[in-house]
């Protein structure tokens, strides 16, 4: 009978247990294009977290929007934006999101792909390195 119970409390805990968003930062990207590399859209987020109530900031420059409509099921992690017809539809794996942000306004072509990268504050990513020519000034 022990191990019964035991057994029970696993499989309880197994199926019932939730994905959690890590708090803190987050680097979105909307991927516009088919290859990942050439045209991306990127933004930040902020994951906060009032005692159960989540909340997401999705910041663009100066703007900032705050989504309060998620739902965790499972490693699906999905948000509807206030105001505009549209959600993310996303699965959690370690610290990155990845799915589609869906645009329910349009009926063909409405789907682009979404990835997001947990304690990435970036909001561009530079591979050119920079160098800077000092004058010579001892002359």
């Amino acid at each position: 009978m022990k191990k019964l119970t035991f057994l029970f409390l696993f499989l309880s805990l197994f199926c019932f247990s939730q994905t959690k968003l890590k708090p803190g930062t987050w680097r979105g990207v909307l991927v516009l294009s088919d290859k990942q590399t050439d045209l991306i859209l990127p933004f930040n987020m902020n994951v906060r977290y009032m005692g159960e109530f989540l909340s997401i900031d999705i910041i663009n420059a100066e703007e900032k929007i705050t989504v309060t409509e998620i739902a965790i099921s499972g490693d699906s992690i999905n948000f509807k934006m206030p105001v505009f017809d549209s959600e993310f539809r996303t699965v959690l794996k370690k610290d990155t999101l990845r799915g589609f942000w869906i645009n329910n306004s349009k009926k063909e072509k409405n789907k682009i792909a979404f990835e997001a990268y947990y304690n990435d504050k970036r909001r561009f990513i530079t591979t050119k390195k920079l160098y800077v020519i000092l004058a010579d000034n001892t002359k």
